[in-house]
């Protein structure tokens, strides 16, 4: 359709009925076995005899062991830096790479 099919015999636009396009019908499974919400948690266990508290990095999610023995659920995300924790050797405040692991993953 052209321009000279929307005026009219006065010079105004027409109003034109804009096409319906039909999209193909999508099912959704309902039943899904994914997860998409589902959080990744690791068991850690404190090795060091104290109370400790950490607040992830990644996540902000507070965690609390109580003692030396204590296992807790945590994010997978701030896993990773509680396990590179160590306490000990030349570096302070658990950045040693030679010193002695404050947690460790728990099966």
């Amino acid at each position: 359709m052209g321009q000279s099919d929307r005026i009219d015999r006065t010079g105004k636009l027409k109003y034109v009925e804009p096409k319906t396009v039909r999209l193909p019908e999508v099912k959704v499974d309902s039943e899904s076995v994914l997860p998409y919400n589902k959080e990744i948690t690791v068991s850690l266990t404190s090795l060091l005899d104290a109370r400790l508290e950490y607040t992830g990095l990644v996540t902000g999610k507070q965690y609390v062991w109580a003692k030396a023995g204590s296992t807790i659920e945590v994010s997978e995300y701030d896993s990773e830096i509680l396990l590179a924790k160590r306490i000990g050797g030349n570096s302070c405040c658990g950045g040693s790479k030679d010193g002695t692991p404050i947690f460790q993953i728990t099966t």
